[in-house]
C-alpha cells in the first residue's frame, strides 16, 4: 500500500493527522496545545516535534480539513490556533470508522481483549 504525496478526499491520512483532527474535534487549539493533547492522550506514546506537527498541519490546511484562526486577543497575535473544518469533521469520522473496523479485527483474534485493552 503506497501513500500518495499530497493529503486529498481520498489519500490515507498518517497516524499524526488523524490525531491532530481528534484533538480538534473538541474545540480550537495552537500548535503546542494539540501536542500535549496527543501526547496525554496516548499516555507518551505519541511525542511529536514542532516540525513534525506544523508539516502535517501545513498538509491539513492545504486539504482544506483543518482552518487557521485568528485570534481576537491581541495577546495572543503570534499564536496560530486552529479549527477543524465540516470536510475535515467528516473526514476524521470516516478514519475513525476505519480503525474502528481494524480493532474489532484485533479483538477477533485476541490481540484485544473485549474491553479493548
Amino acid at each position: 500500500m503506497s501513500r500518495r504525496p499530497k493529503t486529498d478526499e481520498t489519500s490515507t491520512l498518517t497516524p499524526l493527522m488523524f490525531q491532530i483532527l481528534v484533538a480538534l474535534s473538541q474545540g480550537e487549539r495552537h500548535g503546542y496545545a494539540i501536542m500535549q493533547e496527543i501526547e496525554e492522550r496516548t499516555s507518551g506514546a505519541f511525542r511529536i516535534g514542532a516540525g513534525t506537527l506544523y508539516r502535517s498541519i501545513k498538509k491539513l490546511v492545504d486539504a482544506s480539513f483543518i482552518a487557521e484562526v485568528t485570534p481576537e486577543e491581541p495577546a495572543h497575535q503570534q499564536r496560530r490556533t486552529y479549527r477543524l473544518t465540516p470536510n475535515g469533521r467528516e473526514r476524521a469520522a470516516a478514519e475513525a470508522r476505519v480503525f474502528e473496523g481494524i480493532a474489532a479485527w484485533a479483538r477477533d483474534a485476541e490481540l484485544l481483549d473485549s474491553r479493548g485493552s
